[in-house]
């Protein structure tokens, strides 16, 4: 309702200041609740971004010239004829509490986001995320798909889940 409200206002705006003939026009939209979770799965609500954003840091990013970037990463390929995609943790990344961060953590992570949303694109193509998913204990292990070697991270697709 409040996307509703905002877009429409934004139409009205737009087409009173095109009564005023300028030149060009900046629209300002700010997000102005608190956030809801610091959970960075809750990431894609735009009140929780700006929070994760600032707590976490993801695998992957996209830099300003569009291409895509990693702080944690040393190696992200994709085979497509394999459809394999291969993750080496940089070495020597920590937490803040001086602690490593391994590739299992990283793992976990994905297998985390697989457990609270099986039906993600991308995320449903994992193999065996399917029956994984439907398993009582389902975190205490990892999906068929994403394997562990050392600093390794490979996660296997399929187009059946």
């Amino acid at each position: 309702m409040f996307i509703v409200a905002l877009v429409v206002l934004g139409v009205i705006i737009m087409i009173y200041s095109r009564s005023l003939k300028k030149d060009h026009y900046t629209y300002i939209i700010t997000e102005t609740s608190a956030a809801t979770s610091l959970d960075p799965l809750d990431a894609d609500q735009t009140v929780n971004l700006p929070v994760a954003r600032m707590l976490y840091a993801t695998p992957l990013e996209v830099d300003l010239k569009g291409d895509l970037t990693s702080k944690i990463l040393d190696l992200f390929e994709y085979d497509s004829e394999m459809q394999v995609m291969t993750w080496k943790l940089k070495s020597g990344i920590k937490y803040t509490d001086n602690s490593d961060i391994a590739a299992t953590d990283v793992a976990f992570a994905v297998a985390r986001m697989v457990y609270t949303r099986p039906n993600f694109p991308v995320i449903e193509d994992i193999k065996g995320v399917k029956e994984w998913s439907k398993s009582k204990n389902a975190l205490k292990s990892l999906p068929e798909g994403i394997k562990v070697d050392g600093q390794i991270v490979k996660i296997q697709f399929s187009k059946n889940g």
